[in-house]
């Protein structure tokens, strides 16, 4: 079953309205995938979430895989289609897309995290021959998105911090205001795209809904559809009013983001022609530089150190290199004898390492280095390339090289570091804990002493 080419694809920061449209678009007869598949509703959104949890699994394993997370800053990198596996994570974005909206006339998702991963999805979509997507981009004060976002959190129990040791609910919610908005902004150029202002749109959604469902050429609303959907709405679920005023404390790249979205939001026309679209790469630009300085080294420099053993004696050999975080080439000179195996490490931190290249340099010679798994190292082939993880020293055993004469060691790699990398290095752990606890068991459950 094919995919029909007008989605409904929303998009917005969360506590922005983006369930309020999902639930005015189902009564349009949008199909946004079963209900039992949903996020369950609570006492935040009633009338439900209508997020299929398999896509908030699949966002999840993307954000992973750029070492992101939900509450992070992080955009993707530029070279974000070099990732590795990057191909089988659009290719399951087009599987899930198929499975969920396969033969369906009227479909659409809401997931947030979309908003901050639109490069992969608008490439799936456009594999999947998906020509015209219409882009609600929801759009709150960020004082209410913070306000809410504060009040569902302390209802769950969370409390904040000693001071000064991380910023508060309010500030990071902001924060990550600022990062959803600016892009859905950002990536949704070229396409019909929508701001839905959520104070107004609770008001007369109407308006906005005739907009966004105006000229479609697949699928029209009926009046009954769009009474029912505007019925759906209601304006007692805004609990508080915010205006540009509040955010003059703010830094100013804040309230010049809510500027932008307010005149797109009141100039649809000129949005949709880019009329704004120098300005939000301009703030794009700007909050990227704010982030970057806000953040910690992630990757501090470190070395490629060779060890061997030659003649009943330990040698080691060290090259500094900065790691970039992108994909780099190593190549140097190696002081090792022929046909020596070698003790590679790449780096110092527990992180993983994606090889795509390794190669000995004899002469005029090159030849593939043979690698495999030091004691502290974990070897992994995937997607036709090397993946290292490591643990501590001595990660990576590299065969001995052939030849005579000068030797270089040549290898294109990319360090990742970041929570996503640290649980799978938990993970791993304890994997390889439970199967030492079971080898060394004893059938009555005592460790057998060697």
């Amino acid at each position: 079953m094919s995919l029909t080419p007008e989605p409904m694809v929303i998009l917005g920061t969360f506590r922005s309205g983006t369930s309020a449209v999902a639930t005015a678009l189902g009564h349009l007869g949008v199909f946004f995938g079963e209900e039992k598949e949903f996020q369950p509703a609570d006492e935040f959104n009633q009338g439900g979430y209508f997020e299929i949890r398999d896509f908030q699994s699949l966002n999840s394993k993307i954000l992973a895989a750029y070492g992101m997370n939900f509450y992070q800053l992080d955009r993707l990198p530029e070279d974000w289609r070099d990732t590795p596996g990057v191909t089988t994570l659009i290719g399951e974005i087009r599987g899930l897309l198929n499975r969920k909206f396969g033969g369906k006339e009227r479909w659409g998702w809401k997931e947030p995290a979309t908003t901050v991963l639109m490069p992969l999805y608008k490439e799936a979509l456009a594999a999947e021959g998906v020509t015209a997507p219409r882009y609600p981009i929801c759009v709150r004060h960020p004082l209410s998105v913070a306000a809410s976002q504060n009040a569902r959190q302390s209802k769950w129990g969370y409390k904040e911090p000693g001071k000064g040791e991380i910023a508060p609910v309010e500030d990071r919610t902001v924060g990550l205001w600022v990062h959803y908005t600016l892009s859905g902004l950002r990536e949704t150029r070229g396409g019909y795209r929508q701001v839905i202002w959520y104070e107004d749109f609770l008001q007369n959604p109407r308006a906005d809904l005739e907009r966004l469902t105006r000229d479609l050429k697949t699928w029209q609303p009926t009046e009954e559809q769009m009474k029912a959907a505007a019925s759906s709405v209601k304006p007692e679920w805004s609990h508080s009013r915010f205006t540009v005023d509040d955010l003059r404390e703010w830094p100013e790249v804040v309230g010049r983001t809510y500027d932008v979205s307010m005149r797109a939001y009141k100039d649809p026309d000129g949005f949709m022609a880019g009329k704004f679209d120098a300005e939000v790469d301009e703030l794009w630009d700007e909050w990227g530089t704010v982030s970057k300085m806000a953040r910690p080294i992630q990757l501090p420099a470190g070395q490629m150190i060779f060890t061997w053993m030659e003649r009943g004696r330990q040698n080691e050999h060290a090259e500094r290199y900065s790691p970039t975080g992108t994909w780099q080439t190593f190549r140097g000179a190696v002081p090792v004898p022929q046909a020596v195996d070698v003790v590679l490490d790449p780096y110092q931190t527990p992180c993983q390492i994606w090889i795509r290249k390794a190669v000995w340099h004899t002469g005029n010679s090159e030849r593939r280095a043979i690698l495999g798994p030091g004691p502290n190292g974990a070897l992994d082939d995937l997607f036709g390339m090397k993946r290292l993880t490591i643990f501590g020293p001595h990660a990576l055993m590299v065969q001995g090289a052939p030849g005579a004469g000068p030797i270089e060691f040549e290898m294109e790699f990319k360090v990742i570091t970041g929570q996503a990398v640290l649980n799978d290095l938990v993970n791993m752990l304890r994997a390889r804990l439970e199967q030492t606890r079971r080898a060394t068991a004893s059938p009555y459950g005592m460790g057998r002493r060697k």
